[in-house]
């Protein structure tokens, strides 16, 4: 399998697994707030990032802007409370 035919297909995994996290947790809004379905999405990414984390630890928590770090962190706060 070509390295360009990998891409699309991971490319299209990526955007079938986002559209089921956006509809499941629409459909979760009708028992659960909004907060709660972040805090749980949250739980699940970083326990998928957890492997990379343990393996570049401590130096993959170093950054020389925290500024741009804490902006693009809020933004996806909004985004994806906005977006829910």
């Amino acid at each position: 399998m070509s390295n360009n035919l990998k891409g699309v297909l991971w490319a299209l995994l990526a955007t079938a697994l986002f559209t089921l996290t956006s509809a499941l947790a629409k459909i979760a809004t009708a028992e659960y707030h909004v907060l709660q379905i972040l805090f749980f999405r949250q739980c699940f990414v970083f326990a998928s990032a957890l492997p990379v984390l343990i393996k570049t630890f401590p130096h993959g928590f170093k950054t020389k802007h925290p500024l741009p770090h804490a902006l693009r962190l809020t933004g996806a706060f909004v985004a994806l409370s906005t977006g829910i």
